[in-house]
Order: structure tokens, then C-alpha cells, then sequence
């Protein structure tokens, strides 16, 4: 089933400890391996890296707040310098894993609420692209067009690499359905199915409330926390059609 890597570029959410993933890794593109903010820990985040190399994906880091209680789906009011510190302990807890493996990093992309708040607020996306001074090697940057991040991102001189979500509903273009509103995670294969052609054809999708909404995007994000990835992934790998 690799033939969809092929026509489009589909990247996943992993490490996370929720679902068995070991099927997954073979039908997307790229993943992002959860590094001890919200999850994720030595064993998990090597695991992934070795799925990820069997599977020719391209190796993303998926750092978030410090709150696993929270899943790092709450926003925090950090003081941006321990934002840095958070951020920091994450990146050298994944590169000690990615270095042991031999693997090279290929970018990075926020998770849960922080990659939300990177979507407004200046401060903080200038605090997160001054976090990756960290890395020796230049990374992507994952976000959504038009956020803090891309602006700060490409003052910074970072590749961007456009993102939009396959099983989630929009509001806007730069904002995602809250989880607590019904409909917001999209689990039928025809409606993921649906909205990648509306995004890859039309480059747009319909909201919740059936409003048009032009996104640019250039990879397509699942997220592996619930049952239906492996159906949705199987579906699209039959019916997707470039």
C-alpha cells in the first residue's frame, strides 16, 4: 500500500502510548514522535524512530507543554523562558534516542495547545523558533498558513512545511473545531476521504457549519489517538485518487 506515499503527503501523530501503531507507519509519509511533554518516553520515542526507519518515514518531533495530566491539550501561561526550558528537555531526550538509532531529524511540530497558541500569538512563535537554535541541522517547520508561526518562521529564514487536518473540522482556516464540540474529529473514512479531495482539488475544505474555507496546504495530518486511523488510512490508500 505504499503506492499513496507516492501522491500525497501524509503525515502522523505517534509515540503516544494510545493505539498500537505498528501498522500505520507503513502508510504515511512522515511522523511526529511524541518526546515527554504530553507523552512519550525513552522506550516509545525509540520505538517510533526504529517503525519510522523500517518504514522510510521522515522523522518529526512533536514537543508540547510539560502536562501529561492534560494530555497537552491545556493552554499554560508559562514565562517564555521556561517555555525554552520545557522545550529543551524534550528536544535532548528525543536527539539522545535519534542519535542512538543513527536517525536524522527531518522537522518539527507543535502539539495539542500549544500548536494552537502558536497560531496567534506573536511572542510565543518567536519563543518557539528561538528554541530551535537548539538544533545543529536547519528543520521544516510544520504549521498553518497564514499563523505566527509561518511569519516568524520565515523571518527566521525556516523551510515551512503548510498543514492541514484530515480528521479534524474547522471554524476558520486558522482555527480547529474544540474536541468538546460534536463533530469535531471526523472517524468516518468517507468524510476524511471528502475533505482531502476538497483540500488537494479545491485547495479549501467546508466547516462544521458548511462555510467555505481556502487553506494551503502541502502535508495532511492524521492523528493516531483513536481506533478508526488504521480504517481511515486503508480507505484512502483504495480510493484517493491524485
Amino acid at each position: 500500500m505504499g503506492f499513496l506515499k507516492n501522491q500525497i503527503h501524509i503525515n502522523l501523530d505517534v509515540g503516544e502510548g494510545i493505539v498500537d501503531e505498528t501498522q500505520l507507519f507503513s502508510k504515511v509519509s512522515a511522523v511526529n514522535i511524541a518526546c515527554g511533554g504530553h507523552a512519550g518516553d525513552d522506550f516509545t520515542i525509540s520505538s517510533a524512530i526504529n517503525l519510522a526507519l523500517e518504514n522510510q518515514n521522515q522523522i518529526g518531533l512533536h514537543p508540547s507543554y510539560q502536562d501529561r495530566e492534560n494530555f497537552g491539550r491545556r493552554s499554560l501561561k508559562l514565562p517564555l523562558d521556561e517555555l525554552i526550558d520545557q522545550l529543551h528537555r524534550q528536544y535532548e531526550i528525543f536527539i539522545k534516542n535519534l542519535n542512538r538509532e543513527n536517525a536524522t531529524l527531518n522537522h518539527i511540530k507543535p502539539h495539542g495547545a500549544l500548536y494552537n497558541d502558536l497560531l496567534h500569538n506573536q511572542d510565543l512563535a518567536k519563543t518557539f523558533v528561538k528554541s530551535l537554535s537548539f538544533f545543529s541541522q536547519p528543520l521544516i517547520i510544520y504549521t498553518i498558513y497564514g499563523s505566527a508561526l509561518h511569519e516568524e518562521a520565515k523571518a527566521a529564514h525556516f523551510e515551512i512545511q503548510f498543514e492541514a487536518f484530515l480528521d479534524r473540522s474547522y471554524v476558520s482556516s486558522l482555527e480547529l473545531t474544540p474536541r468538546s464540540v460534536n463533530g469535531a474529529v471526523l472517524e468516518e473514512p468517507t468524510e476524511v476521504l471528502a475533505q482531502l479531495n476538497n483540500l488537494t482539488i479545491n485547495n479549501g475544505l467546508y466547516s462544521l457549519t458548511n462555510t467555505w474555507i481556502p487553506l494551503k496546504a502541502q502535508t495532511y495530518c492524521l492523528h493516531s489517538d483513536h481506533s478508526n486511523t488504521l480504517t481511515i488510512l486503508n480507505y484512502l490508500h483504495r480510493n484517493f485518487r491524485a
